[in-house]
């Protein structure tokens, strides 16, 4: 073969080579992120979520709601759950219910044993409430006891237990489940969404050793999604549940090294950031959530969820910030999230019978 044809060659493959990268570039990441709100308070009502999302070009994926238990097992209001649950429906979005074991007494937080939860006491509660979720009959996540690794929530214990609340922060996430799939696994979809810090104190803010998202992660068989909760508290903060002084991070800063940990429990499992925002000043936020975007399409995240709340700071992302999510769908062959979270739902493995098995 003559040099020239050789040349002719080489410049040919440069050429295709080049003109191929090209192409990829102009079309749309591999994953393009669901985009979710959660909201502060409960029922939820079509009123509500017209208000809260008018001005928006298109309306979320996800819509999340926050909800305890009731003050005693037999005490469940299942229409106003069931209510909720249709309102998120009807307005074209997948519900998110972050599920909290605790029972507000007037302005106290009083968290719900785990040993009560795991010998059966609230099996009344959870079977009504399973009944509820297959009554809805549609696909949602259940989010259940989240940010178990932070001391604020020490679900199942006492703060002064909280180093012992693992194993039984595991058995009460299964027992949970359990009952719950019993009755209404067949259009749910269980999220494990742990801190981003694991934080055994708040004041001062303190990390321990033992405290890793390994030790609470309550096996593979049992979640469908994981999930990890962070947010950007910006130059000043206190308060919160990050405690103390802070400074601007950006999403690499918050989620890179935590992803990396939470990804090695189950590295087969989609995953979601389950609860974020960052403060403004506007334009720094508007940098922020295109770093969030970037992080997306890197790291294989399949949605966000926004907390669009006004509590202890203002989180609340405008319509014009909530359209830079929507208008990557532009070139993007994207299912709707009730049928991706269904596919996710038909895809898991037999459940488990023995909710006390420990986790080597």
């Amino acid at each position: 073969m003559g040099k020239g044809i050789r040349f002719f060659l080489s410049a040919l493959v440069i050429l295709l080579l080049s003109a191929w990268l090209v192409f990829r570039m102009m079309q749309p990441p591999e994953t393009i992120p669901y985009f979710g709100a959660h909201l502060e308070g409960f029922p939820i009502d079509a009123a509500r979520l017209h208000n809260e999302f008018a001005g928006w070009a298109k309306k979320p994926d996800f819509i999340g709601f926050f909800q305890q238990w009731p003050a005693k097992p037999d005490l469940f209001d299942e229409s106003a759950t069931l209510a909720s649950l249709e309102s998120i429906g009807a307005y074209g979005a997948v519900p998110v219910i972050t599920l909290e074991p605790m029972i507000i007494d007037g302005d106290r937080e009083v968290v719900i044993p785990a040993q009560e939860i795991i010998e059966g006491t609230w099996d009344e509660y959870l079977t009504a409430y399973a009944t509820v979720l297959r009554q809805f009959g549609k696909p949602l996540i259940l989010r259940f006891a989240h940010e178990m690794n932070i001391i604020r929530y020490h679900w199942g214990s006492t703060p002064e237990e909280y180093e012992q609340s693992p194993e039984l922060y595991r058995q009460m996430f299964r027992h949970v489940r359990q009952k719950i799939h019993a009755i209404a696994g067949e259009n749910i979809a269980w999220m494990f969404s742990p801190n981003h810090q694991p934080l055994t104190s708040l004041d001062p803010p303190q990390q321990s050793q033992w405290n890793s998202m390994r030790v609470w992660f309550p096996g593979r068989e049992y979640v469908d999604l994981l999930g990890i909760d962070g947010y950007n508290w910006g130059e000043l903060q206190s308060g919160g549940n990050n405690s103390g002084k802070s400074h601007w991070q950006t999403p690499w800063d918050i989620f890179a090294s935590p992803l990396e940990e939470l990804r090695a429990l189950a590295a087969d499992v989609p995953l979601l950031i389950g609860e974020t925002a960052s403060i403004q000043p506007v334009d720094k936020r508007a940098e922020w959530i295109e770093q969030l975007l970037q992080m997306a399409y890197s790291r294989q995240i399949h949605g966000f969820l926004w907390f669009q709340v006004n509590k202890e700071r203002d989180w609340r992302i405008r319509p014009e910030e909530a359209d830079k999510f929507y208008k990557l769908r532009e070139k993007a062959d994207l299912v709707e999230a009730s049928t991706w979270l269904q596919e996710i739902i038909a895809r898991r493995k037999p459940q488990p019978s023995d909710s006390s098995r420990a986790i080597e």
